[in-house]
């Protein structure tokens, strides 16, 4: 019954959701704030030489650092890295204009122009409704003046 993986998956997945229920997550961060505010100094300290000595240890050997270095220049990870500035710099702009933007601005354009000159194109906005608007009286207009055209 232990090894059954069956039954291993259905008791982790029973745990998972458990674990992750908001009053079980706000009853454990109790605790551990309880935990913390109270421990001892000795403890405070001996964590303190811990980390220490994982860092002199783990972190700056040049064996680490060169994988470091190496997990940070994978092409997915700059392409991630690179989505992430531009949801922080733009979040007005989404993700599909993104390269209309940086071609409207590398064109000369100032932010605030490429900004103006997407918005239309962006739904939610004022500029964007104004436009659907302004399409569906040009198409109104059209099939006026096509009919009246026609009715002679």
């Amino acid at each position: 019954m232990r090894d059954d993986p069956v039954i291993s998956a259905k008791r982790a997945a029973a745990r998972a959701e458990y674990q992750a229920r908001p009053e079980v997550k706000a009853a454990r961060r109790a605790r551990m704030a309880n935990y913390m505010a109270n421990m001892p100094e000795a403890e405070r300290e001996r964590r303190r030489e811990h980390g220490r000595k994982m860092v002199a240890t783990r972190l700056h050997t040049p064996e680490s650092q060169a994988k470091a270095l190496a997990a940070r220049t994978t092409p997915e990870v700059k392409a991630r890295r690179a989505r992430s500035i531009t949801r922080t710099w733009l979040p007005w702009l989404p993700d599909d204009l993104v390269e209309a933007y940086r071609a409207l601005t590398r064109s000369g354009l100032s932010a605030a122009d490429a900004r103006a000159a997407l918005e239309p194109e962006i739904p939610g906005t004022a500029a964007h409704t104004a436009r659907v608007l302004a399409n569906v009286r040009d198409a109104q207009r059209i099939r006026r003046e096509r009919d009246q055209a026609q009715a002679y």
